[in-house]
């Protein structure tokens, strides 16, 4: 018996496609992004070209970019650059052998980059002809142009870069020092940002320039001249009233007697130690409140403040905790004329005070001042300084009271 043997078939092993992925995106900025992918497996045939493509549409391998990063299996990075901001990318990593190109899953990726936005904060520095103005800008990764548009009316009108550009972080403050502006003048701005995404604005936003700084005089009917001063939207004179006659030419009885003054029911007033020669330029005259009741001491167009007009006065200048020292002389005062330094020129000197039975006291130590606002039958209401205090008070007073008298302007 012998062996037989079937016919001998010959065969090979079959390749197939790579096995390819699109295995992630990463390091995204607003021009360039890092896409890697990775060939796992070449299917038995030598990966000759791997790559990248990429586009802004979808399916890149027919309508994008063709990056050839190498060949053989592993993992391999492209660097994708030129990209525009805020734009939607699409990716795909592909790889070629013998039988042809396989392709990984398709990605996107949205670069960095948004247009700008911009809100207008308070402003700081405000004086009669200037102002500084700040804005936080987000730019949103791209470089940002900022400006701002002003005027006195909403057509704006002038234009001003800020003195920062441009923005280039998420939160910048953005500055604007603007100058040759009108006093007391209302002005409309608002903040422009720009970047290759878009334009933004902030609101539109108001401020007013203050009086503060601006000086000038006013003529009494005795023809006493005073200097003035403005102070954030007040106009204030800078010494004390030293008139002895009403704006119609009717004269206030003079009264030195102290039994006289205690007395009084009628207007007067009076010199601090009925010395005129020593106290009337320097310290003005001291009235009683029913004097002051007239309305009508003061110069015409000016007029003696009401309390609310103090308060205002007083918060302009630091408020009731150092607006005082604000408003004090920096001579004259008794030592130690505490917190004084006369910052705004108000020039507020201690011209004292008279008591309702008559006595003078108090110069050099304290300044009294009365206002227009009645309180009741007997007080009404007045504000004063004390040379060891930086405080400005107010409170209500003996209406009998002589004390010295500062005139607004209308």
């Amino acid at each position: 018996r012998g062996t037989s043997y079937g016919q001998m078939i010959n065969f090979t092993t079959q390749s197939q496609l790579p096995s390819v992925s699109t295995s992630g995106v990463q390091s995204i900025r607003t021009d360039s992004a890092t896409v890697r992918g990775n060939v796992s497996s070449d299917g038995g045939s030598t990966v000759t070209e791997r790559g990248i493509y990429w586009g802004a549409s979808p399916s890149p391998e027919t309508s994008g970019v063709k990056m050839a990063l190498g060949n053989g299996t592993g993992s391999f990075l492209g660097l994708l650059a030129g990209l525009t901001p805020g734009t939607i990318y699409y990716v795909k990593a592909y790889a070629i052998n013998a039988l042809g190109t396989s392709f990984g899953g398709e990605m996107s990726f949205l670069t960095l980059g948004k247009a700008p936005t911009v809100r207008n904060i308070p402003l700081t520095a405000l004086t009669s002809t200037s102002v500084i103005l700040h804005a936080v800008t987000n730019a949103n990764e791209l470089s940002t142009t900022v400006s701002i548009e002003y005027g006195t009316t909403t057509l704006y009108g002038s234009t001003a870069d800020a003195g920062n550009n441009p923005a280039t972080k998420t939160a910048d403050t953005m500055n604007f020092s603007l100058s040759g502006l009108s006093p007391n003048a209302l002005y409309y701005y608002r903040v422009k940002a720009v970047n290759a995404l878009g334009t933004a604005y902030s609101n539109d936003t108001l401020f007013r320039t203050v009086l503060t700084g601006e000086t000038g005089t006013v003529t009494d009917i005795d023809n006493n001249t005073y200097h003035t001063i403005g102070i954030g939207y007040q106009v204030w004179m800078t010494e004390n009233l030293r008139v002895t006659r009403y704006r119609n030419g009717i004269a206030i009885q003079k009264v030195a007697a102290d039994t006289s003054w205690a007395k009084l029911g009628t207007p007067a007033y009076c010199w601090y130690n009925n010395d005129s020669a020593s106290f009337r330029n320097g310290y003005g005259a001291l009235y009683n409140w029913t004097a002051v009741s007239a309305d009508s001491l003061c110069p015409d167009g000016w007029h003696v403040p009401t309390n609310d007009e103090v308060t205002q006065l007083v918060n302009y200048v630091g408020g009731a905790g150092s607006g005082g020292g604000a408003l004090k002389a920096t001579t004259v005062w008794n030592s130690p004329n505490t917190g004084a330094t006369d910052s705004y020129g108000f020039a507020g000197l201690p011209g004292g005070i008279r008591y309702d039975n008559g006595a003078f006291d108090l110069w050099k130590v304290q300044a009294y001042w009365w206002t227009r606002s009645d309180y009741s039958t007997l007080t009404s209401t007045g504000f004063y300084l004390i040379y060891n205090y930086p405080n400005a008070f107010q409170g209500n007073l003996n209406k009998k009271y002589g004390m010295s008298v500062r005139c607004m302007k209308n």
